[in-house]
This record gives C-alpha cells, sequence and structure tokens, in this order.
C-alpha cells in the first residue's frame, strides 16, 4: 500500500516537473530563432504530450480511489487544476483528430477521466 502511495507522488512530481518543462519551452519558442537557425519548436509539443499522457495516468489512478485523490491533493500545487488544464486542450485535439471507430470510447473514457478530476478540485 506504502509502495502505491510513493509511486503515484513519483508520478505527481513527474507530471509537474513536464509541465514546467512546457512552459520553459513555450517560452524559449516565443523568443526569436537563434543565429543558428534552430528554433527548437518541436520540443514544447513533445513535452506537452508527455504531460498530458502523465495527466491521463494520474486521473485514471483517481477513479473510485479517494486515498491516490487525496495523495494527490495533498502534493499538487493548486489541487487537480494543473492536470485539468492540461488534459482538457489534450482531450480537445484528441476529439479533432480522432478518426479510428474506437475513438469515441476513448474519448468517453477521457472525458470521465477529466470529469473525476474536475470533481476532485
Amino acid at each position: 500500500k506504502a509502495g502505491s502511495v510513493g509511486g503515484l507522488e513519483y508520478l505527481v512530481r513527474l507530471f509537474l516537473d513536464r509541465t514546467r518543462e512546457c512552459e520553459q519551452l513555450e517560452e524559449q519558442a516565443a523568443q526569436p530563432p537563434s543565429r543558428d537557425g534552430e528554433s527548437g519548436s518541436v520540443r514544447p509539443v513533445e513535452a506537452s504530450i508527455v504531460a498530458s499522457y502523465l495527466a491521463v495516468l494520474l486521473g485514471c489512478a483517481f477513479l473510485d480511489n479517494a486515498e491516490n485523490q487525496a495523495e494527490a491533493l495533498r502534493v499538487l500545487p493548486g489541487g487537480m487544476a494543473p492536470l485539468v488544464s492540461v488534459l482538457e486542450p489534450f482531450l480537445a485535439s484528441q476529439a479533432q483528430t480522432a478518426v479510428d471507430p474506437h475513438a469515441s470510447a476513448m474519448l468517453e473514457s477521457l472525458s470521465s477521466v477529466l470529469e473525476v478530476l474536475k470533481g476532485a478540485t
């Protein structure tokens, strides 16, 4: 039991690291390109995808598990709001690009995870 809470705290901290990395990379991408011509514009997207999947994973860990929700609320600054702010645009982008016949089931699952997070804040 204690191992799972420790693992959850690790995932929350990893999520927070990725969201900070996203913010830093977005700030760098907003700056003019360096003289060598490299803009690095792909990195913010990659970091955002990693943060989104971590948010999905954490959200799934909170489904019907008050202990996991309480542990995350203890560690997350601002409650579940950081997870919600990452998942909302991710869900919207998934809805726009979904062409697979199973996509509606996936979107439904993601929506339920998002609702759990919103309800836990």
